[in-house]
């Protein structure tokens, strides 16, 4: 597809497997403490090695201290990390694994100084989210915010779903796009099977 998708907030081998056959491009394993898709370091080193490779696999972190990102890059081996909260690009270069840089897009969002400081970032999302909540909201942010011109691969993500996502793609044209709460069932974080298909095939429709 012409557009990634990563499965974010994965909790479960099961998930984990059904997201893969379906065709995402990564799956997110959630290390924030606040969360309620937060994963132990042993069931997400049995999501990894539950998929053999077969797409990326990226942590989730907000405000992490360095010795957490250390032990997971150590015992799970992911691909990519993923930075949630207020990390200086120093701290988020400094494990020696390809990172996401995440920033929740308000009415004066400065994506031009937000991309400058992230140069080195592998992709930048942009997100809707505040308070102890980081991402898989369910709420989305204005698309008309999103940068006009971009050189660095942009992920889309806050509150997507298979109703909107086709639309999403549409307006803002992302290298990628990131849903969570969209493809929980009810209360989460389990995933819905039903409702990730149906994710994939808008995403295929639009974007195929």
């Amino acid at each position: 597809m012409s557009v990634a998708v990563k499965f974010c907030g994965i909790t479960t081998v099961e998930d984990a497997i059904q997201a893969v056959d379906l065709g995402c491009s990564a799956i997110g394993l959630n290390f924030y403490e606040h969360s309620r898709r937060l994963v132990p370091l042993k069931t997400a080193d049995e999501i990894v090695r539950s998929i053999d490779g077969r797409v990326k696999t990226v942590a989730v972190f907000v405000d992490p201290r360095v010795e957490e990102v250390v032990n997971v890059v150590e015992e799970v081996g992911v691909d990519f990390l993923q930075f949630h909260g207020h990390e200086p690009a120093a701290f988020c270069e400094q494990f020696q694994v390809p990172f996401v840089k995440v920033a929740a897009v308000t009415d004066g969002f400065d994506f031009e100084g937000f991309s400058v400081k992230y140069h080195r970032a592998r992709a930048l999302m942009l997100d809707s989210f505040g308070g102890m909540e980081r991402g898989g909201t369910g709420r989305t942010f204005d698309w008309a915010l999103w940068p006009k011109y971009v050189k660095q691969r942009i992920i889309l993500a806050g509150g997507l779903d298979a109703t909107n996502v086709a639309q999403a793609i549409k307006q803002t044209k992302p290298w990628a796009v990131d849903v969570a709460s969209g493809i929980e069932k009810d209360g989460g974080p389990t995933k819905d099977a039903q409702k990730m298909e149906a994710f994939m095939s808008e995403v295929r429709r639009v974007a195929g």
